[in-house]
């Protein structure tokens, strides 16, 4: 979920796998990078509190006694910076989606429920597996 990787590059144009099909113009291209620009740090403090918030949460789960206090308020802290995360992309992609002519936004968007319906195949087949005893494929 969210931008990719720690760069938080998403949805910068040829990096936004869906803005590969949408033929930016050079001007386009300049104004998708300035609105990321913009919100540079507001993405690196998050990606602050996004990476120590899971580590917290992972090393709370795997104490023992389970304290199940600390787990849920790990949690929530985890939760509550992935929510701040959310409505960052949501922003920055309103954003974008502003530069972007009405056709490129139509096409984005139906890349956008191609790429959601072929994640929801993925994870039924792996449900499917995973309830028949199969093992995971090995990468």
């Amino acid at each position: 979920g969210g931008w990719r990787g720690r760069g938080g590059h998403a949805f910068m144009g040829d990096r936004f796998p869906a803005f590969r099909h949408l033929d930016l113009s050079d001007e386009q291209r300049e104004q998708i990078r300035a609105i990321h620009e913009q919100h540079r740090d507001e993405r690196q403090a998050l990606s602050e509190t996004l990476w120590p918030a899971r580590e917290a949460l992972t090393t709370a789960a795997m104490a023992v006694p389970v304290d199940e206090a600390e787990i849920q308020a790990r949690a929530a802290d985890l939760a509550a910076a992935k929510m701040e995360a959310a409505v960052l992309q949501a922003r920055i992609q309103a954003e974008v989606f502003q530069v972007l002519t009405p056709d490129q936004q139509e096409k984005a968007k139906a890349w956008h429920a191609e790429r959601q319906q072929r994640r929801a195949e993925f994870h039924e087949r792996r449900l499917e597996r995973q309830q028949s005893g199969e093992q995971p494929r090995q990468n």
